[in-house]
């Protein structure tokens, strides 16, 4: 977990990398640095407020991986890297059980595309595709919800193609939708 100190340093003293230099350098390459890398490089540059847990690993029981916080709410993004699966601890809470709180919106940065969806959006395709069943008590992760599977059944608002030529302003548009969405959670 980041602290709002330590963001705020990092982003100013940071460049900015567009999705396509970011996926260029880090995503298909031997080491992939991975979600870590990925939210702290590329995402928290993109939201106007710092914060309050940013949380790649689900410590501290926190919802999602970018997690803004207002008294008892959160604001929870949760972001996917390559891989579109959950944990045991998350399939259980968020598709079998739903319960609060849920993420709002899932990032998923997958080998063409970037996605920025609602989570009620993406979890219905996910349910749809891995119809919910009883809690599962084992270790296993859920299994594996491809990028074409998204690709053919959300809406291509949420869908930001990597070879597009303009990608990186439409995602800062998208993001500048979410981030007036953060204000007034804050209200």
């Amino acid at each position: 977990m980041l602290c709002s100190h330590a963001i705020s340093v990092v982003r100013r003293n940071m460049k900015e990398i567009d999705i396509t230099e970011y996926k260029k350098r880090f995503y298909d390459v031997k080491n992939t640095p991975g979600e870590h890398h990925f939210v702290s490089v590329y995402l928290l540059n993109k939201f106007s407020s710092i914060p309050d847990y940013v949380n790649p690993d689900g410590t501290k029981k926190v919802c999602g991986d970018i997690c803004f916080k207002n008294n008892d709410k959160e604001f929870a993004i949760e972001v996917k890297f390559k891989k579109i699966r959950f944990s045991k601890t998350e399939n259980n809470n968020w598709f079998v059980e739903k319960k609060e709180p849920l993420p709002k919106y899932i990032i998923i940065l997958s080998d063409n595309y970037l996605f920025i969806i609602p989570w009620k959006d993406f979890s219905d395709v996910y349910n749809n595709k891995f119809p919910p069943k009883k809690i599962e008590t084992g270790n296993k992760n859920s299994p594996i919800l491809s990028e074409m599977d998204l690709v053919n059944n959300i809406s291509k608002k949420f869908i930001f193609e990597l070879k597009d030529s303009d990608v990186e302003k439409k995602i800062i548009n998208k993001i500048s939708e979410i981030n007036k969405e953060i204000e007034e959670f804050y209200v």
